[in-house]
């Protein structure tokens, strides 16, 4: 039986899961019966750059970013190069959305910390967003660009463990506050991001026991999911998705683009490395790194200057330029896109040219993201329980835009001039 005649929607993603870890997301009694009912897709890929925000607007728009207009986490403030604001607020994507969809079609949505949410028509909407100068307080960032009422209840309820962004206290907090609106709430659309494993894993790395102590969390969490879905009778008309973003690599090394532009005369600062004017300027991608132009003359010299770097050091895996950015879905704006080897990631502080990770300090990354999603060991999973699905285990040529895409197939919505394909193989004629 349908709640007021409409199938239910709920969207689960696990940060920085990669296909790899479903020995253990999938251990669960509870779950495994979920598993006999879903189709589980391997060897997905993430998009380019594989970050959170573009990979998480990518499921919803089924858009690659250069089309979904996120295209990065970090947003393009050269004044706060040290430490920008993220890509937060729904105003920049581009169309429509799964859950702008589901709304027109008198689907009640609710989101807990799905990126790029702020201020977006969500009807219970806790969106991603951090307190991101020292006059910012937490707790008012999330009321302001969210739905006020809901989260104070949630905070009320199950707020008393947490620490800012740490975890698990943040992804219980989540887990506790999905299984409330499920219950309590009258929603027909939900959409919810877990970041237990990104998180630990760019503090201690991808396979270590922290990552596989954070991966049995989330085990315990979508089994507690299906079991609450069966008590309530909401299982059988809910349609469940659960997917991973992106995976991560270990990392040993971080390099400076920007350092590189300062010491060739291309970024000038002040003693302070307070910049004062630039004609190049990089902005990371971790795995990966933009670089714009302000001045397009020097073209030809950056890129040499770009070529004589990755010739002298090791950590640069590949230069791109502006045709090949575009046609892998990036940002279209760039000039160059730097890629990093295994080990390697980039930062965009400019004091030196690199520096070892456990020298770092709070901006040393065990971990990271944001490499080239071609790369099979870097996959990532889809899995999915529908009606209109045919259960059972696939490998197939398969990325996140799909993902989006094959939703709105199923809902019978329109996701407009999307990158995705409707992934056929997995549904029933």
């Amino acid at each position: 039986m349908r709640h007021n005649g409409k199938k239910k929607l709920l969207i689960i993603s696990l940060d920085a899961c990669g296909d790899k870890d479903l020995d253990i997301i999938c251990s669960g009694n509870e779950f495994k019966d979920y598993l006999n009912d879903a189709a589980v897709v391997k060897g997905v890929k993430s998009v380019y750059p594989s970050l959170t925000y573009p990979a998480h607007t990518a499921v919803v728009t089924g858009k690659n970013p250069i089309h979904s207009g996120i295209t990065n986490n970090l947003r393009i403030q050269i004044l706060r190069y040290w430490k920008p604001d993220w890509t937060w607020y729904r105003s920049y994507v581009n169309g429509t959305t799964l859950y702008d969809e589901a709304k027109s079609h008198g689907y009640k949505t609710a989101s807990l910390l799905w990126p790029v949410t702020a201020w977006a028509h969500i009807n219970y909407n806790m969106p991603e967003i951090f307190a991101n100068r020292s006059w910012h307080c937490q707790v008012d960032r999330s009321l302001i660009f969210g739905s006020s009422l809901y989260q104070l209840n949630m905070l009320r309820l199950y707020g008393k463990g947490i620490r800012g962004i740490e975890q698990p206290n943040l992804d219980d907090f989540i887990y506790k506050s999905m299984i409330r609106t499920l219950t309590k709430y009258d929603v027909d659309m939900m959409m919810v991001h877990f970041a237990d494993v990104d998180t630990v894993r760019h503090r201690y790395g991808v396979n270590g026991r922290k990552a596989k102590d954070a991966l049995y969390r989330h085990k315990e969490r979508l089994n507690g999911l299906v079991r609450t879905l069966k008590d309530t009778g909401f299982y059988d008309e809910t349609s469940i998705v659960v997917l991973g973003d992106h995976y991560q690599k270990d990392t040993h090394t971080i390099l400076y683009p920007n350092y590189m532009l300062r010491k060739a005369g291309l970024i000038k600062t002040d003693g302070m490395l307070r910049i004062l004017s630039y004609k190049a300027f990089s902005l990371n991608c971790d795995g990966a790194a933009y670089i714009y132009l302000k001045d397009r003359r020097q073209r030809d010299h950056v890129r040499d200057l770009l070529y004589r770097w990755k010739d002298s050091n090791k950590g640069i895996k590949a230069i791109l330029e502006r045709p090949q950015i575009k046609a892998k879905g990036a940002d279209g704006r760039c000039d160059f896109m730097l890629e990093a080897n295994d080990g390697y990631y980039f930062l965009d502080l400019m004091e030196q040219e690199e520096e070892r990770v456990s020298d770092a300090g709070k901006r040393g990354q065990r971990a990271t993201h944001g490499y080239d999603p071609e790369d099979r060991d870097y996959r990532t999973f889809f899995m999915i329980k529908d009606e209109g699905v045919k259960p059972g285990d696939y490998e197939l040529d398969m990325s996140l835009p799909d993902e989006g895409v094959t939703i709105a197939r199923l809902f019978g919505w329109d996701l407009g001039n999307a990158d995705g394909r409707v992934v056929n193989e997995i549904l029933r004629d």
